[in-house]
């Protein structure tokens, strides 16, 4: 028992590292013959889990099932059954260097279950969206749940060469590329997840590549139909040439530098830009009370934000908000036409009920854009940032998104705040004849949209 037990935990070290403290801890075991089994037995698990622990990484899960397809310790441990597990474990690590000596690297635990997920920013934003703080991270949360998250990085396009000489086809090629290098490296299909813009960027790559190697996207705040972005209740068929005006005479083509959108974004939430200030402001007498969301205080304030390529920029305006190209007509990346139609992976979409910047309408139009793709929402009061950024993020959204991928690779069930539109078309009915329509089996849950008669918009 005391030897498989040390095979087994072996199996959990990650590769190349501390195996000289495996030999010392199995040596340690064996100089206390007189112990009884069990004392032995746990002292030795603990003591070797203490020496090792700064060498392993946090996926053991103890309190989960194994994945259907794992094999367990009794088949993996027979020799015909290791020998092959080895070899082709040693075939992927050498896969880059055929000619090196092979060394007998440790298996990686079968029992371990990762999630993939490739995090995708806006442009006007940094990465570091999604780890502003360790109070604030989306990253660290993720990791502590189970899901290794990968992240894209766009940098700084005013600090680049080149960078501000950037497209839209560039951003989504270039996650197009992350997937791909991500696949080869873990061997699975990946979770393309995206805020504000990025979650843009997520529908157009998952689109272009037909949801190949994409096994669910999730956006938050991403806006489809850019018509319902009006801002200060301005209508559509005014704000919109507004846009246009300002993209040909005053933008034409420059970049737009970080401040300016950090400025604009303000000003779609003045009430709230203000607020925020003056909390700060009140609160400098309590430095540990401040601490906490410095970091997330600074990123938004000015840290945050960086410049906003000029051809990227002329594009988004002209493809995707005057013309409306995400919910209707499809676009061009390289060369090839594409639509949201395209996307066949399950959607998770996550909704901020007071986000001025994304409005709830804009971002659940990808119900009438992705049609071949299961739709799925959360719906939070949240603002735009709120949905990524936060305590309240860090308690509701993030845990939530690791639960969704469990759910989305068949390991466990749908999250009860997670609701499946199935886009029953109820318009014009009684509210009886309504909730007849849309009933299923018990315990089903239902979702109306209710709308203003003769108005499109729902309250």
């Amino acid at each position: 028992a005391g030897a498989r037990v040390t095979q087994q935990l072996i199996a959990v070290q990650p590769v190349g590292r501390g195996l000289e403290q495996h030999q010392d801890s199995h040596q340690r075991h064996q100089l206390h013959p007189r112990r009884t089994a069990e004392r032995a037995l746990a002292e030795s698990i603990r003591e070797k889990i203490a020496t090792l622990r700064p060498h392993l990484l946090d996926f053991l899960r103890l309190d989960e099932s194994a994945p259907g397809h794992a094999l367990t310790l009794a088949e993996w441990s027979q020799p015909t059954a290791l020998r092959s597990l080895l070899a082709t474990y040693s075939d992927h690590i050498y896969r880059h260097q055929p000619t090196l000596t092979r060394e007998q690297k440790p298996l990686l635990s079968l029992w371990a279950q990762w999630y993939i997920g490739l995090l995708v920013p806006p442009l006007m934003l940094t990465a570091d969206v999604f780890d502003v703080s360790p109070q604030a991270s989306g990253v660290r949360t993720l990791i502590e749940n189970g899901v290794d998250p990968w992240v894209i990085d766009f940098g700084s396009p005013e600090k680049e060469a080149g960078g501000l000489e950037r497209n839209l086809a560039d951003h989504v090629l270039a996650v197009d590329a992350a997937i791909d290098e991500m696949r080869a490296l873990t061997g699975g299909d990946v979770h393309l997840a995206g805020y504000s813009q990025g979650g843009m960027f997520c529908y157009q790559t998952s689109a272009y590549r037909r949801s190949e190697g994409i096994t669910s996207v999730i956006a938050f705040g991403s806006p489809v139909d850019l018509s319902k972005m009006a801002p200060f209740g301005v209508p559509a068929d005014v704000a919109i040439p507004g846009a246009g005006f300002i993209m040909d005479k005053l933008l034409r083509g420059r970049a737009l530098p970080g401040w300016a959108t950090r400025t604009g974004f303000q000003l779609l939430d003045p009430v709230k830009a203000v607020t925020g200030q003056l909390q700060f402001l009140f609160a400098l007498h309590d430095r540990d009370a401040l601490l906490p969301r410095e970091g997330q205080r600074r990123y938004l304030m000015n840290d945050g934000w960086v410049a906003w390529p000029g051809p990227a920029l002329n594009e988004f305006l002209q493809q995707f908000l005057v013309h409306n190209r995400m919910l209707t007509g499809g676009f061009s990346i390289a060369g090839r036409p594409v639509t949201l139609a395209d996307i066949t992976s399950p959607i998770l979409a996550f909704v901020g009920e007071v986000d001025e910047i994304a409005p709830p309408d804009a971002v659940r139009a990808i119900q009438d854009a992705a049609p071949r793709a299961d739709i799925y929402e959360r719906s939070l009061h949240a603002g735009h940032f709120g949905l990524v950024v936060g305590g309240s993020a860090t308690k509701n959204t993030w845990p939530l998104v690791a639960e969704w991928m469990r759910y989305a690779d068949g390991n466990g069930p749908l999250p009860e705040t997670i609701t499946k539109i199935d886009d029953t078309f109820v318009k014009g009915l009684t509210m009886d004849q309504a909730v007849k329509r849309m009933r299923g089996e018990p315990s089903t849950k239902v979702v109306l949209t209710i709308f203003r008669k003769n108005e499109n918009r729902s309250f």
